[in-house]
């Protein structure tokens, strides 16, 4: 069986390029990105799985790769409101909308805002709300990408692996920039008063933590899961704050369940 092809694409929205990468047919899924990836690169294994039965769509936020960024795009927030006129200019519907980290915190935004041209949201290691007495994601801008990395993955493996990759100096480019963007919006990863508005998301919500996940802690997860109704969580096993790249069959197969029985 063939498979569909992995697709770059761009799109102009109100004077600035975004690019995107999208495979498959069939339902639409949107899949946001974390603070430290930009494009598919690690979500590549979960595209190989989805795109046989979903039309997937993975954008670089605004200010990563090769995506412009405008400088009236300072915050989340901004870049929330970016993206629904994405999805109006795309015309997307019944979307299924999956953000990781940073990804989850902008799928939340969209989310309180309007979720009509959804159909469901998952939340991967999601950050964005700040909750008194729940420890809040660790802060990352005083550690080396090694360090990161090692908190983020549990795959002794695939540590080894990427800390291996030499990145052209193009890449190196691309890297400074994501992280200068990075610095702007999750500095502080979170909105204040975001936790106030979850209520109003209205799509079946799955929240997903990785048991080895040192970033986001499952009990701060759960704040999420108490403040969207019609939510449930579930610990994935042998894995850290990046599934996708980890443990793709697993992620593959909670997801396509949980849509599913919708």
């Amino acid at each position: 069986m063939l498979m569909p092809d992995i697709l770059k694409e761009q799109i102009s929205i109100r004077n600035q390029n975004l690019h995107f990468t999208q495979t498959g047919e069939g339902p639409v899924v949107l899949f946001l990105h974390g603070a430290g990836a930009a494009g598919s690169n690690p979500f590549e294994p979960m595209l190989e799985r989805l795109n046989s039965s979903f039309h997937v769509i993975v954008p670089e936020h605004p200010g990563y790769g090769y995506s412009d960024k405008p400088d009236w795009i300072k915050s989340i927030p901004d870049v929330a409101y970016f993206y629904l006129d994405f999805l109006e200019q795309m015309d997307l519907s019944d979307i299924h909308l999956i953000g990781n980290s940073m990804g989850g915190w902008i799928a939340c935004e969209i989310a309180i805002r309007n979720t009509q041209r959804l159909q469901s949201l998952t939340l991967i290691g999601s950050v964005g709300i700040n909750i008194e007495g729940v420890s809040p994601p660790m802060y990352l801008f005083d550690k080396t990408p090694e360090e990161i990395m090692r908190l983020a993955l549990t795959d002794e493996k695939i540590i080894e692996e990427l800390l291996s990759i030499q990145p052209s100096e193009e890449q190196e480019k691309i890297n400074a920039r994501n992280m200068e963007t990075a610095a702007q919006y999750v500095s502080t990863p979170y909105s204040d008063g975001l936790h106030n508005w979850l209520h109003r998301i209205d799509v079946p919500t799955l929240i997903l933590a990785g048991d080895g996940d040192d970033l986001v802690s499952p009990e701060y997860l759960r704040e999420f899961e108490k403040r969207i109704p019609n939510s449930k969580m579930s610990i994935l096993e042998d894995c850290g704050h990046i599934p996708s790249l980890e443990r793709p069959d697993l992620l593959n197969s909670v997801f396509r369940e949980f849509v599913g029985n919708l």
